[in-house]
């Protein structure tokens, strides 16, 4: 089974505009190991707003730890691992029919 990661935070929306390419670059190089992966944004945020919560999405993980070791690497390589707001992980699996 395979399970499905988000990680969301709150940033300076100043931050945003340098933040989005050093995520889509650490994601692509997640992807190569073949999780699925997406970036969002609270839709409740204006992008007018001072803080906004970013989501990281990652799904198709068959290895919960050897994921986390290659994110927390990812996130390491690409200057990420200091994010201003405190990563709030959660985990979830498909509802069996």
């Amino acid at each position: 089974m395979t399970s499905q990661l988000y990680v969301y935070y709150k940033i300076a929306a100043d931050d945003g505009p340098a933040l989005l390419p050093q995520l889509r670059q650490m994601q692509a190089v997640l992807a190569q190991q073949g999780v699925e992966t997406s970036l969002m944004r609270r839709q409740d945020d204006s992008a007018q707003q001072a803080i906004q919560t970013w989501m990281e999405v990652y799904r198709g993980i068959t290895d919960k730890q050897a994921f986390l070791r290659q994110l927390q690497q990812a996130l390491h390589e690409h200057g990420l691992e200091t994010l201003s707001g405190a990563r709030h992980m959660e985990w979830f699996v498909p509802l069996e029919a």
